[in-house]
């Protein structure tokens, strides 16, 4: 009798969750209450710059390349995206060019931003006067290049320490920019418009900290220019080195700066040589001075193992901090900690003895300096900066698996701690490494059986492993020729020995029959389908029922192979130009839904040969499925937008007849979505992957409650 009642809730229940849902449908309530949040993985993106407050105990920002802006938050002990507001149109404002705070209050802020130089959105500067909760645009838009060369250099974005409202912007392509109102009006400064490399400019300011309106600028491969009224006029100043990657002011009057070549001191109208005993063909970036001391200067090297200068006399003579560094992320691989590709560094303006450094990936905090060695922590809890490629949530296993650049990708056990160890063995990992994962696939029969390819940018390599064990452990494909570099793959719905790859050299792709001992050049496909490593697009699938049947798309053609991926016919001429996935329905044969961006989502019952529009979607970027509630039939995910007109994320329970918005304005998703994946095990669960912001997974409050709180092994 319990047992009978048990369920009958449990019947009820449903029912009620369908009616609610039907009755959102039909009343005009669009959006279903959904949380998100950030899956936790630590870090892996570019730091820029540590921006600490001078009036403001713990207030600290980051500057990232790709990631947009954070700042410090003591009580968690975590960073807070602070630009995650930025919606997807504004997804070239990830990119961190300049962050500056002001001097004379501690809750305004300013940014600028811009990703990409060649965009076709310019950059933009923003402030902020409640440390960057709100932010207001400034009427000045110039191209921009956080991702750019020489992102590492800096500050372009100075204030005067004695004249509230005075700015300084130097921009890499439109000249040097100046502001007297807080940013409200500029004018570009005609006098050095004729300086400045093509794409660099101007790479760095720092207004004097002991002359009012005397302030100075680095143009690489000019020098270093100084002005005396705010930024009128300028001139070259005495001896000047011209390779500056970041100017700092002491108290005492003195500039000191780091360079391609050295560092060097600018007193009594003139520089000297101060470069550490390390040589002068050492690279340095990251340089700071310690506000209550004139003479404690830190200078880093910029290396792919960092070595760190003291000097308590200006630079007179220098002492090589020994250096201990400890990771809180667990899959940090031996590498990272040796602190890749320094960029900023600050003395802590509040808490004597504290130094901030960043790097490649992460930010450090040292406590105290004076000790030896130096212990140097990585904080990394709420930064998260990968750019994703791939995801994939199959039954049975762990709540996700990734697919990333730069550090391979993760099985995630839990989605609220950062994952023990990456997919190979740099990482901690059990198998081998292809630096960027770009595809991670499982076999429907097996979902214990899992494949994924990838690629080594940096030497035009790349291969695939397979795991039979959820991802835990991972076993190199024997036969495929590296320098193919694969980028897709697809395992048969019942037979993982089966499979097809797509790859960049050497023809469309291959395919095996023994689990990748062997591999047969595929025949019948155009060579090229993925042109490139930066691609998002998923032109490959196997059949969710038939064992040796698998679908590509390329060039407004539907091919299919029934012989496990090596012969390939065209099975439909009419698909969609604007082609962005193919996915199959696990479980149903010749089930084929594409995602064709404004051409909306297409839907086959029949393996391709005829395709449906589904008329309630007018645009479809990202489409996965998911498992459907209480386990029967499935979810579908959309991001793109519905004949309602809005742009969104969505979810679908019936085939896609209709759909309900599920992103959050409250809980917004930081930069573009570039990948997605519905989960398997649980109803209403689904992922994000970023250009950069790395993975955010959304579940439904309505029917699981918050999980936002939840732990997930697997």
């Amino acid at each position: 009798m319990q047992h009978h009642s048990r369920r009958l809730v449990g019947i009820i229940c449903m029912f009620s969750l369908v009616v609610i849902e039907q009755w959102a449908i039909g009343s005009g309530l669009s959006r279903m209450k959904y949380s998100w949040r950030n899956v936790a993985i630590g870090g892996g993106g570019y730091v820029l710059d540590v921006v600490c407050s001078p009036l403001k105990r713990d207030l600290v920002y980051l500057r990232t390349d790709v990631g947009g802006f954070y700042r410090w938050n003591k009580k968690t002990t975590s960073w807070v995206p602070i630009t995650d507001r930025f919606p997807s149109s504004m997804s070239n404002d990830y990119g961190g060019e300049a962050l500056a705070v002001d001097p004379f209050h501690a809750k305004t802020v300013y940014i600028a931003v811009g990703k990409d130089l060649g965009s076709t959105l310019p950059g933009s500067l923003f402030k902020s006067t409640d440390e960057g909760r709100h932010w207001k645009q400034l009427p000045l838009s110039l191209p921009m290049g956080g991702n750019s060369d020489d992102r590492w250099a800096g500050p372009r974005l100075a204030l005067s320490p004695f004249h509230s409202g005075v700015l300084l912007f130097g921009s890499r392509e439109s000249g040097l920019w100046r502001s007297t109102d807080g940013g409200s009006h500029w004018q570009v400064v005609r006098s050095l418009n004729s300086y400045g490399r093509a794409g660099i400019g101007f790479n760095s300011l720092a207004f004097s900290t002991k002359l009012p309106g005397t302030a100075f600028a680095s143009v690489p491969g000019y020098g270093v220019f100084a002005t005396e009224d705010d930024g009128s006029s300028w001139h070259m100043t005495s001896n000047s080195p011209k390779s500056v990657e970041r100017l700092v002011a002491a108290s005492d009057g003195t500039i000191l700066a780091s360079a391609d070549n050295g560092v060097y001191r600018y007193a009594s109208n003139s520089w000297s040589n101060i470069t550490p005993p390390a040589g002068t063909a050492t690279r340095y970036c990251g340089i700071s001075v310690d506000p209550r001391s004139p003479n404690d200067v830190i200078v880093a090297t910029q290396s792919d193992t960092l070595q760190l200068f003291h000097s308590i006399n200006g630079g007179t003579t220098w002492s090589n901090v020994a250096l201990r560094i400890e990771s809180s992320v667990p899959w940090y691989s031996p590498s990272m900690l040796q602190v890749q590709q320094s960029a900023g560094l600050a003395f802590d303006p509040l808490v004597p003895g504290r130094v901030w450094l960043s790097d490649w990936y992460a930010t450090y905090r040292c406590d105290d300096l004076s000790q030896s060695p130096a212990l140097f922590v990585n904080l990394e809890h709420g930064h998260e900066e990968l750019v994703v490629f791939t995801l994939a949530a199959p039954p049975g296993g762990p709540p996700l698996l990734s697919g990333v650049a730069d550090v391979d990708g993760f099985r995630h056990p839990f989605l609220n701690r950062f994952p023990p160890n990456g997919y190979g063995g740099w990482y901690h990992g059990h198998g081998p490494t292809f630096g960027d994962t770009d595809q991670v696939t499982w076999c429907v029969g097996y979902p214990r059986h899992l494949a994924r390819v990838g690629v080594l940018r940096w030497n035009d390599t790349g291969g695939g492993a397979s795991s039979d064990d959820q991802g835990r452990t991972w076993k190199r494909f024997s036969g495929l020729p590296p320098s193919s570099m694969p980028e897709r793959i697809a395992i048969s719905a019942h037979n993982p020995e089966c499979m097809a790859v797509l790859t960049l050299h050497g023809g469309p792709g291959f395919a095996t029959l023994n689990g990748g001992k062997t591999w047969v050049k595929m025949s019948g496909l155009p060579a090229h389908i993925v042109p490139s490593v930066w691609y998002w697009k998923v032109p490959l699938a196997a059949d969710g029922m038939e064992p040796r049947v698998f679908y590509a798309c390329a060039n407004g053609r539907l091919y299919s192979s029934t012989d496990g991926g090596m012969i390939w016919k065209v099975r439909n001429s009419t698909v969609p130009l604007a082609f962005q996935s193919l996915t199959t329905t696990p479980g149903k044969a010749g089930n084929i839904w594409i995602a064709a961006a404004v051409e909306g989502l297409w839907h086959s019952t029949d393996g391709g040969r005829s395709f449906h529009k589904i008329g309630a979607v007018c645009t479809a970027n990202l489409f996965a499925e998911g498992v459907g509630r209480n386990g029967q039939g499935q979810s579908l995910y959309l991001v793109g937008s519905t004949a309602g007109g809005r742009h969104g994320i969505f979810r679908s329970t019936d085939a896609g007849t209709t759909w309900l918005e599920i992103n959050s304005p409250m809980q917004p998703i930081g930069d573009v979505p570039e990948c997605i994946a519905g989960s398997w095990s649980r109803f209403g669960e689904v992922f994000l992957g970023t250009n950069g912001r790395g993975v955010f997974v959304g579940d439904d409050a309505s029917s699981t409650g918050d999980s936002s709180k939840m732990e997930r092994g697997g």
